[in-house]
């Protein structure tokens, strides 16, 4: 595991983060070299405590492979998805049920009705981790979606009280978004990658163009029907990663490709919930529980997994982890028990 390390990403990480962004290419993490520089910023002025706004407070974590020098992976976590003049945008889908006493017959539509908010969720996204680091025995995934939450746990009162997480949901062979073609395209004229970028920085053209009322799923055609609300087969292993500290399906889907939302509230999220602060001290002995512990010092933060012991107070880890955390005496760490 020492291998390994999870820190907070820099300026200087531009180059490593355009290679991870090329495998997503995302609302979030855009394989675009000038908005991942504006990124960037926005991550280290949040990380010093010192956000632009609300609206560009945001944490992206990169993963280090210390042996071979270079990032694996990354993660992000936004404050707040939603804010005045740039809201988080949804289709809720819903049931409306309907009976003639004529007929003698029932019905339910399947429906959605476009959403938005300027007081939105804490959103988690930007999750990449390289092919060559799948599936190995650390399980490397889960440390960088789960860090993260750690994170949101030592630095609470950032964070709202609801977490969002998109997923893509599957594309059409050709890569193109069923949903879009035949809807958002109708209204906008734009294709999804140019509706997707504009989105980055103006919702206006959405609210603007998109019908308000009531749409019936029942008039879509059945080759776009089945791409909504379903988690597409890459995104799966990451949807799997939430659902075990208790995210759902929120019974919304995303305006542009379908793909669906799913939440928690930030307190119940077990990562956060079953999480400690303690002082830190050299294990006298060899350590047997595994923990993902965290040390958050603003401009600076790290975070692995090793062996821990709980023991009169304080989290006894072994030395080389305190080495590679960078602690100093006295400070503190958060952490959480960790299950593969």
């Amino acid at each position: 595991m020492g291998d390994f390390l999870i820190r907070n990403a820099v300026r200087g990480d531009l180059n490593e983060v355009l290679r991870l962004a090329r495998h997503l290419d995302s609302y979030n993490l855009p394989a675009d070299r000038r908005r991942l520089y504006a990124l960037l910023g926005d991550v280290e002025r949040s990380f010093a405590g010192a956000p632009a706004s609300r609206a560009r407070e945001k944490y992206l974590f990169l993963l280090e492979d210390r042996k071979r020098g270079r990032v694996a992976g990354c993660s992000l976590v936004v404050a707040q998805h939603g804010t005045p003049g740039l809201p988080h945008l949804s289709l809720n889908v819903f049931e409306e049920k309907r009976r003639s006493r004529t007929l003698g017959r029932s019905v339910c539509h399947r429906c959605l009705r476009l959403h938005w908010t300027e007081s939105g969720p804490t959103e988690l996204g930007g999750l990449v981790l390289l092919p060559e680091y799948r599936g190995r025995p650390e399980r490397l995934g889960h440390w960088l979606s789960y860090a993260r939450l750690l994170f949101i746990a030592a630095r609470r009162r950032r964070f709202r009280g609801r977490l969002l997480a998109e997923y893509l949901p599957a594309f059409a062979r050709d890569g193109a978004s069923p949903f879009w073609e035949y809807f958002g395209r109708k209204f906008t004229g734009l294709t999804y990658r140019d509706a997707d970028r504009l989105s980055i920085d103006n919702k206006e053209f959405i609210i603007a163009l998109f019908p308000h009322g009531t749409l019936y799923q029942d008039f879509f055609p059945k080759e776009v029907i089945r791409y909504l609300g379903r988690v597409g087969d890459p995104s799966l292993p990451a949807a799997r990663l939430l659902h075990k500290v208790g995210f759902r399906y929120a019974s919304q889907i995303e305006p542009f490709d379908g793909g669906p939302y799913y939440e928690a509230e930030t307190d119940r999220v077990s990562t956060v919930r079953d999480s400690l602060i303690r002082r830190w001290a050299t294990a006298a002995d060899s350590p047997s529980t595994a923990r993902l512990v965290l040390a958050d010092r603003g401009r600076n933060v790290r975070a692995l997994v090793t062996a821990a012991t709980l023991r009169r107070g304080r989290l006894e880890i072994p030395g080389t982890a305190a080495h590679n955390l960078g602690l100093k005496i006295r400070e503190r760490l958060w952490s959480v028990g960790w299950r593969n």
